[in-house]
């Protein structure tokens, strides 16, 4: 392919399917190292004034949360297109969800809540079902709170957006006139009722992001192709965030709404540059796409689980805030957690889907004797 060629070739909007899982992985360990500046206080310009951007980029990290609604977004019309139907969706996205919390929160929210702290069982249950954040604001794991609620709206948005006679322009309009919408509402909500706005604006700031990727989802299964200048933009956006950030130029929710920018962009220009790496690895695999894919798979477990070890550790006589390499540890650990909690959250889903296969066998054959 000539040069010239190489320069005007379209981009493919399902890049960002076919390197989701790295990305995921990206993404989580992004938050995983902004967390380690957010709440150990972990310098990572170590007081070199040459290592400040390496400061400003861990301590962007919150925008890997809108990575991972963006993509969410996009991966749910694959599900839903393939399988309309909304009971079993809803099933599975909750079984998923709330399966890992139970196994790597559930311990540690007995012992410190019930045992330790005196707080009831029904504390704890709110917890377990996740309603706690909707209730307190309690910011540890609002992520899964937040996906949860935004997975039962997904069928309707769904609905509203892709109905059979919709044309691409309608889906395009309709779109954005979701987004006017829960714009405009984030915005009221804000200012008629500023105490519960406070308490879950993390959240509800979030909601366009992953609208914006439902709205995506159906161009991206279509594998549309767009002129190659949206790379360029893809890359423009991003020095915009970085420097709206280390400017400080915004806040509130102005600048949670400028992190869809943000993530956007950042999610196209890392699956160009993965897909780059491929390219440049040709047919020998890429070890750091490969790790990147195998963190991306239990990127949930790693989310619950490197919040949950750091709250030990903080409970530990030997924590030290602001000591990089103890949080290192704390995030190995977290890793070694999440994989194995991912592992069992697979056996426990396979043992439970295979039983229901052999049921529904069973009732066959009873049909099949009484025909």
């Amino acid at each position: 392919m000539s040069k010239s060629n190489r320069l005007n070739k379209k981009l493919d909007l399902n890049i960002v399917s076919k390197y989701r899982q790295p990305i995921y992985g990206f993404a989580i360990l992004w938050i995983v190292f902004f967390h380690g500046a957010a709440i150990n206080n972990i310098n990572y310009s170590f007081g070199c004034n040459s290592l400040k951007i390496l400061r400003l980029f861990m301590i962007s990290g919150n925008v890997g949360v809108d990575i991972f609604l963006f993509l969410s977004g996009i991966c749910l019309y694959f599900s839903y297109h393939k399988n309309p139907n909304s009971y079993e969706f809803i099933k599975k996205r909750i079984f998923r969800v709330v399966l890992p919390v139970w196994i790597i929160n559930g311990i540690y929210w007995f012992i410190v809540n019930v045992l330790i702290n005196k707080q009831g069982i029904f504390s704890f249950i709110n917890r377990m079902f996740l309603f706690h954040f909707w209730e307190t604001g309690d910011q540890a794991i609002w992520f899964v709170s937040c996906i949860l609620i935004l997975y039962f709206m997904y069928p309707y948005i769904y609905q509203f957006l892709f109905n059979k006679e919709n044309s691409n322009k309608v889906i395009i309009i309709r779109g954005l006139l979701l987004l006017v919408c829960t714009y405009l509402f984030i915005i009221s909500f804000s200012k008629t009722n500023i105490s519960l706005y406070n308490t879950i604006e993390i959240a509800l700031t979030r909601f366009p992001v992953f609208i914006l990727g439902c709205i995506m989802g159906k161009f991206v299964f279509e594998d549309v192709k767009i002129p190659s200048y949206w790379k360029l933009i893809s890359i423009i956006g991003t020095l915009l965030f970085f420097y709206v950030k280390y400017e400080n130029l915004l806040n509130g929710y102005y600048l949670r709404f400028f992190y869809l920018i943000g993530g956007v962009s950042l999610t196209y220009l890392l699956a160009i540059l993965f897909s780059f790496i491929d390219k440049l690895f040709k047919k020998r695999k890429s070890y750091f796409l490969n790790i990147l894919s195998i963190i991306g798979e239990f990127s949930l477990e790693l989310y619950l689980s490197h919040i949950t070890i750091n709250k030990i550790y903080y409970m530990l006589p030997f924590y030290e805030k602001s000591n990089l390499y103890k949080y290192l540890i704390v995030v190995i650990l977290s890793i070694i957690l999440a994989s194995l909690s991912h592992k069992i959250c697979q056996l426990i889903s396979k043992t439970i889907n295979k039983n229901k296969d052999n049921h529904y066998d069973k009732i066959k054959r009873k049909n099949i004797k009484k025909v």
